[in-house]
């Protein structure tokens, strides 16, 4: 899923859809997740289905999206910038 193959479509793979869904709820701040799906299936077409979850889930490992269960929502996490300088 990670590591794209000759006979991959590349639009369809795990680091692009990621990066959409960062997109789309960077954007919205918070973002129901029914919003999120239907938003990217408008514009990639159905096959994103599948990928939708382990997409989501990679985002989620990195820290960038917290899920609200209440309201079956996904709100973006502002991070601070680093300063490594000393």
């Amino acid at each position: 899923m990670l590591t794209p193959t000759k006979h991959m479509n590349l639009d369809f793979s795990l680091l692009r859809i990621s990066s959409l869904i960062i997109k789309h709820v960077k954007k919205a701040k918070v973002i129901k997740l029914n919003e999120l799906l239907q938003k990217l299936i408008n514009s990639e077409g159905e096959d994103v289905r599948y990928i939708f979850q382990p997409a989501l889930s990679f985002v989620y490992l990195f820290g960038l999206i917290e899920y609200h269960t209440k309201t079956d929502s996904i709100e973006f996490i502002q991070h601070r910038k680093l300063n490594y300088e000393n």
